[in-house]
């Protein structure tokens, strides 16, 4: 089918960057024009294409004169369209500065090497000022050599700051000599680009092939992760400077309904291990790879196109991770809980 659309990034929940962007002269597109190119979309790439929601929506979708009201157009019906026809962890947004700067982060993820420390250092203080709600993952000494690592959100950050989130705990863990157990604390992250929690953690995780997401035609792509770096069928999508492998402990990892996409996929890596339980609550469910699409006129959609499947051939679609030891927060240290298990 042709092409009118530009496909900025595969997110994998959310994650890799794949610039595929067609070179087409942009086009001046009618709003109904706008909502007919997502739902082309959704029939071709979105992994519920075949939803008995999706199809049932398709054959009574309304057929409007292009000049219909662009508010009812663009609002309604192309937001209505991509929730029907992309599941609950796909969306719509319009274009804003947030996300341009978003689509242009991802266009320097390579450039890192050319910026001196000087100016990196510049970068990220910037970033940090106007970027109050981000913070990087904290460690915590719990005693007999225990470790909390708090996870937060990483959101789409430019590459400098993803080498700072990533290097906070891989600096922290390379000077440590001894390692009795981990808990990684995802509760309320939100989600992000995913090779930066997945690469932050990789001292915890071993090489080889993580998870795999699939297509609405069965096609699978293996999540790789190496000694310094993060890739997809073999196409490195992050680097990072090695860090000390710690596969000999136990690891307990928290979670709860707050715990959203990306934490989820990672909580996933790391299920088919003996040594490793999950506690806390059901997570979030936005269990699926999304893709970003410039779709015209400012439009963006987010749109679901792959279900995750784990090394033991567990698939998910949109469903919630559902911990080994379900803990009530209001009751319960769950701290604690997971200090009890890491010992025993």
């Amino acid at each position: 089918m042709k092409k009118y659309w530009v496909s900025l990034v595969i997110i994998l929940c959310i994650s890799f960057p794949s610039f595929t962007a067609n070179a087409e002269e942009e086009e001046t597109l009618t709003p109904y024009e706008v909502y007919e190119r997502a739902v082309e979309l959704i029939n071709d790439e979105s992994i519920y294409a075949a939803s008995e929601a999706w199809l049932e929506y398709y054959d009574a979708m309304p057929h409007l004169e292009e000049d219909v009201s662009e508010a009812i157009m663009k609002h309604e019906l192309f937001y209505k369209a991509i929730r029907k026809g992309g599941g609950e962890h796909s969306y719509g947004l319009l274009s804003d500065e947030s996300t341009e700067a978003m689509a242009e982060n991802y266009k320097t993820f390579d450039l890192g090497s050319d910026w001196t420390e000087e100016e990196k250092l510049q970068l990220i203080e910037t970033f940090e000022v106007e970027n109050e709600w981000f913070d990087y993952p904290t460690i915590d000494t719990l005693g007999n050599d225990i470790y909390l690592l708090t996870i937060p959100t990483p959101g789409y950050i430019p590459s400098y700051v993803i080498d700072k989130y990533v290097q906070t705990i891989h600096d922290y863990f390379n000077e440590i000599e001894v390692v009795e157990g981990i808990i990684i604390d995802f509760r309320n992250n939100y989600g992000g680009y995913f090779p930066t929690v997945l690469a932050s953690l990789a001292a915890f995780l071993p090489e080889g092939e993580l998870l795999y997401y699939e297509d609405n035609e069965g096609k699978q792509s293996a999540i790789e992760l190496k000694a310094d770096q993060v890739s997809m069928n073999n196409e490195n999508v992050l680097e990072f400077s090695p860090v000390k492998s710690i596969l000999h402990t136990k690891v307990a990892i928290i979670i709860n309904k707050q715990t959203v996409s990306t934490p989820e996929i990672v909580a996933l890596m790391f299920e088919n291990r003996d040594d490793v339980q999950i506690f806390g609550q059901n997570s979030g469910g936005f269990t699926s790879g999304l893709t970003l699409y410039y779709i015209g006129e400012d439009y963006y959609m987010y749109l679901a196109t792959n279900r995750i499947v784990t090394l033991s051939g567990e698939t998910y679609l949109d469903e919630p991770v559902v911990p080994d030891t379900l803990i009530n927060f209001k009751e319960e240290n769950v701290i604690q809980r997971a200090e009890e298990w890491l010992l025993k």
